[in-house]
């Protein structure tokens, strides 16, 4: 009868643990929501005609409340457009503009400009294929990320 009751306890404690383990699955990504109120992210996603993908991501260090504006140029070989521009984990209340220059050939150049507070830190990242260029900059000043594209034998 007491190895029933041992069985039993451990199977509680078990139990308790699963439940325990499940709020906490729930509740620490609501605390990571609450803690992201923090910093603000960006991710403007641009096709192009050539069939290149640019991803432009941005780590903003204060509230999303705080920042005004986030202005982009994109530069990019002569003779190429964008097909598609999309704004992935936008917050609708920050204007964002995305405009596309021509550029050098052989590169994609990205400028970015944060309108928020000068003390926010701005992380960029702009992706092309498998290829990340990371640059660290302040708000309000114009923040500079190059990728060199690859030339293709066919």
């Amino acid at each position: 009868m007491r190895s029933c009751r041992v069985h039993t306890t451990r199977l509680g404690a078990i139990l308790f643990a699963t439940i325990l383990s499940l709020v906490a699955a729930i509740i620490l990504p609501l605390s990571d929501v609450q803690a992201g109120v923090i910093g603000c992210r960006r991710d403007p996603i641009v096709t192009l005609s050539n069939g290149d993908v640019v991803t432009i991501m941005l780590d903003i260090s204060v509230d999303a409340s705080q920042v005004e504006r986030i202005d982009y140029i994109l530069y990019v070989p002569e003779g190429v457009t964008a097909t598609s521009i999309v704004y992935f984990e936008s917050t609708p209340y920050i204007p964002e503009e995305l405009i596309l220059q021509t550029g050098k050939a052989g590169e994609y150049k990205s400028e970015t400009l944060v309108t928020a507070p000068k003390s926010a830190d701005v992380v960029v990242y702009m992706t092309y294929g498998e290829v990340t260029e990371t640059v660290e900059g302040k708000a309000t000043k114009p923040i500079t990320a190059k990728i060199d594209i690859p030339e293709t034998t066919e």
